[in-house]
């Protein structure tokens, strides 16, 4: 963590990965710890059709993306502090409306506000790494914090499947208050404003346009935004169709808790040894193995699954595969992304973050709706999102190459 911004006020410390580990999880647990309720929730909201249950968790993929657009252009002028404790805030109060929801489209418009503002701490919480570090540093910090809040995702169905077994699905919405709440104090104790004012840009409508210009015409930011669609696009697929494909393909649905956490451990090892090697091997040449990799594995699962012979141990270790490289190739597209951005971080965040989620949720949309009782869909689906992938980065590491070799 030796790389910082001259101009930026000195990092907390240590303790900076898991500061931002607290927010990050709050988006995680609001779609891990949600998946064994879908059934109860459809069931008490009255939802007929199965595949419509999963807008429950699209909702707020939906408003976690859309939300990103203008809050870091904002916190560009005003600085980062004071709206993520805002948001953060928000989050805690949707948590408790969508636990008194009482039909699916209130619950749905909840969600969606509830995402919103995890969008906000999304943005604002990078932003505030990338104020004091850059490049594979910045690398190394996600990788750190993805670890250390990886806990979120091993223990959420179990969390749950636990909350299922003692209470209603409600209080999943009420715990998620707390975590909020805990996330409050956490950012008011431990993490000071990392935008001084002498920072900061005047919020204007011309700089709105020469922020935006500016991430737009990056040519990295631009093949590594559209590569971080695609994989968002295949990790949100494999969220939405989970729940269904344990219950309707392997009808096993008391495994769904403990698959997910085994996979989830897969992506904290993936995470270690990725904020290990990433400072080593380069961002650039990272993601190019990573993701060919990625694409080769979601093939052969597709192959598998054609011929009819794919059994329920090898959908957990190709699960376990791609998830991990998945979480390495968002790492690395996204400090890729960000690496020219600048002064203009928190803006850059903003567009990238937005663009990127909501394409690829509109494509895991798409994907999840085509969940058909069998792994074909799911399986074409991330594959196609695989190859999509390797050709943005393939683009950007021919971009890159070209530089180097003038």
């Amino acid at each position: 963590m030796a790389a910082m911004r001259a101009s930026a006020p000195a990092a907390p410390g240590r303790s900076l990965p898991f500061i931002v580990a607290s927010v990050m999880m709050l988006v995680t647990l609001a779609i891990d710890v949600v998946l064994p309720a879908l059934p109860d929730i459809g069931e008490a909201l009255a939802v007929t059709r199965d595949n419509d249950r999963q807008y429950v968790i699209s909702s707020f993929m939906f408003g976690f993306a859309i939300s990103q657009a203008g809050v870091g252009i904002v916190s560009d002028a005003l600085g980062r502090r004071g709206l993520l404790l805002g948001a953060v805030g928000g989050y805690a109060a949707f948590s408790l409306a969508a636990a008194a929801a009482q039909d699916l489209t209130v619950m749905l418009i909840v969600r969606f506000l509830q995402g919103a503002a995890g969008g906000m701490t999304r943005v604002l919480i990078n932003a505030a790494v990338r104020d004091l570090y850059s490049g594979a540093q910045m690398a190394r910090v996600m990788s750190m914090a993805t670890t250390a809040f990886i806990i979120a995702p091993i223990l959420g169905p179990a969390l749950g499947t636990l909350i299922l077994a003692v209470a209603s699905w409600r209080w999943i919405f009420i715990a998620f208050a707390g975590f909020g709440i805990l996330s409050f104090l956490i950012i008011c104790f431990r993490l000071p404003e990392t935008l001084p004012p002498a920072m900061r840009r005047k919020l204007s409508a011309k700089s709105l346009v020469e922020g935006v210009k500016h991430v737009l015409q990056d040519r990295q930011s631009t093949w590594f935004t559209t590569a971080m669609s695609f994989r968002f696009a295949g990790q949100f697929a494999f969220f939405l169709s989970l729940q269904q494909i344990f219950e309707q393909v392997w009808k096993r649905e008391d495994l769904l808790a403990p698959v997910f956490g085994f996979v989830a451990a897969v992506i904290a090892i993936g995470s270690m040894v990725n904020a290990r090697l990433v400072t080593r091997v380069g961002l650039m040449r990272m993601s190019r193995i990573t993701t060919l990799l990625l694409t080769t594995i979601c093939a052969a699962q597709l192959a598998w699954v054609a011929l009819g012979s794919f059994g329920l141990i090898g959908f957990i270790a190709f699960q376990a595969a791609i998830s991990a490289l998945t979480s390495i190739c968002n790492t690395c597209f996204q400090a890729l992304a960000m690496e020219n951005m600048g002064r203009q971080a928190a803006t850059a965040s903003s567009i990238q973050g937005s663009g990127s989620m909501l394409a690829g949720t509109l494509l895991a949309s798409w994907a999840g709706q085509a969940f058909d009782g069998t792994l074909l869909p799911y399986a074409i689906a991330i594959t196609l999102f695989a190859i999509g992938g390797l050709f943005c980065t393939f683009m950007a590491t021919q971009r890159e190459s070209g530089r180097a070799s003038r």
